[in-house]
């Protein structure tokens, strides 16, 4: 659910922040104006020598919350009230800017904060519209249902993950040379593809809230046809809240199918716990375990997977987060004559975006995976081990306030010990985005 703007009217008795020059004036001469991008332009080099002064976060932080960037403007009014803790015009615009991100609890403390310092009675007023405002969001948010749906485009250029090898040594047969046939090696098409995601959340106390959600997501690949899918996902569960810590538990399903025929179901439970940091930071751990259950039921198998994750918004031009994480887990296939499909696996992924500018946004992301198969692949006489690393670079650019394009390239390179299995792929697409 999108945020609507709440408009607020700064009416402190105790008067705004003391101007200390021309700098200053001119950016506040510039939001007077509704000019916020250029008073952005105005502080933001200065951001770094003068961070600290009271009077400049105040206005940097009014900037970027004018500007409709408000996660970007509470660092800004943080540092003022770090210095000045009694800024009334300070803590009310800090509300709400919580406000806009939806952090009613933040905002009404706040709010709170400036309602016990007996303020003269226009100032009571005001805040109590914005209690108000608060009030009327927690209503909202507490049910809550958001959605997006995507179409696109683009070229795979191995669509089937397979070896562009036309002949291979078999160790079972002294290394004689056999033909790859066509269909088991590396083949390329352009793809279509389509996805829906919603999520349904309802916060049933102030700390536990009931959590659901579902996706469907169908590649097709026009020029390898078998290697089209069809994935539909569905989540139901509750997260309880406790200061800054999260406790969320999920029941998840996932059926699959693959080149129009039925191939694949998951079922899986999650458990995952999350720390809130100061300063924007927040470390997440998870387990998540899950029976893969297959038409050749043959392949039937649990898998396991323990992870670690951290992440953090910097304060800095750009708005840069980053994040990275860690995970570990087995795949264990149930008949012991398919064992060459059992795994154990190891990974890492870190990544991370900046804000281009107001509606662009870059996204990248490098993920690693190793796999140690336990069994001994057919005709090689010794198990399969694999490395394989990718690249993910994106950009949402939103050309509408509910409308994004979402181009896209991924680079992916997977050594393994087995030649059918060593491949790469690169993928480009340009999706559309509406947000529900």
């Amino acid at each position: 659910m999108r945020l609507k703007p709440v408009p607020l009217l700064l009416l402190l008795a105790t008067g705004a922040p003391a101007l200390a020059d021309d700098v200053l004036q001119q950016a506040e001469s510039l939001l007077a104006g509704k000019k916020a991008a250029d008073a952005v332009a105005l502080l933001a080099p200065l951001e770094e020598e003068r961070a600290g002064d009271p009077a400049f976060d105040y206005l940097m932080g009014l900037s970027h919350l004018e500007n409709g960037d408000p996660s970007q403007s509470v660092f800004a009014f943080e540092r003022c009230l770090a210095v000045e803790p009694n800024n009334g015009p300070c803590r009310v615009q800090i509300a709400r800017a919580h406000l806009a991100v939806g952090e009613t609890a933040n905002a009404r403390a706040e709010l709170e904060t400036i309602r016990q310092s007996n303020p003269p009675s226009q100032v009571e007023t005001l805040v109590a519209q914005y209690l108000g405002a608060v009030d009327a969001r927690e209503k909202r948010q507490k049910r809550q249902l958001d959605g997006q749906i995507r179409f696109g485009l683009g070229f795979d250029s191995n669509a089937n993950s397979a070896t562009d090898l036309k002949q291979v040594a078999l160790p079972d047969f002294n290394n004689a040379l056999f033909d790859v046939t066509a269909a088991s090696r590396k083949q390329d098409s352009i793809m279509l593809q389509g996805q829906f995601a919603g999520s349904y959340l309802n916060r049933l106390s102030p700390t536990l809230t009931a959590l659901a959600d579902a996706g469907l997501q169908v590649r097709s690949y026009p020029d390898s046809s078998d290697y089209s899918y069809t994935v539909l996902d569905a989540g139901a569960g509750a997260a309880l809240t406790r200061g800054r810590q999260q406790f969320i538990g999920k029941l998840q399903l996932q059926t699959m199918q693959l080149g129009g025929d039925p191939y694949r179901n998951l079922t899986g439970l999650l458990g995952q716990y999350q720390y809130d940091l100061a300063g924007g930071a927040r470390l997440a751990a998870w387990l998540q375990l899950g029976q893969l259950r297959y038409e050749q039921s043959a392949r039937d198998s649990n898998r396991t997977t323990l992870g670690g994750a951290w992440s953090q918004g910097l304060e800095m031009r750009w708005s840069p987060v980053v994040f990275g994480s860690l995970y570990t887990g087995q795949e264990r296939a149930q008949d012991a004559s398919v064992s060459s499909v059992s795994q154990d696996f190891h990974g890492l992924r870190a990544g991370g975006s900046l804000t281009l500018d107001k509606g662009m946004k870059l996204n990248s992301a490098l993920s690693f995976e190793q796999r140690q198969y336990k069994g001994v692949f057919q005709n090689f006489g010794k198990s399969r081990d694999d490395n394989e690393l990718s690249l993910n670079l994106g950009l949402e650019w939103k050309i509408a306030p509910a409308v994004s394009l979402l181009p896209s390239l991924t680079v992916t390179q997977n050594d393994s010990s087995i030649p059918l299995t060593d491949y790469d792929r690169q993928m480009v697409s340009l999706e559309i985005r509406y947000d529900l």
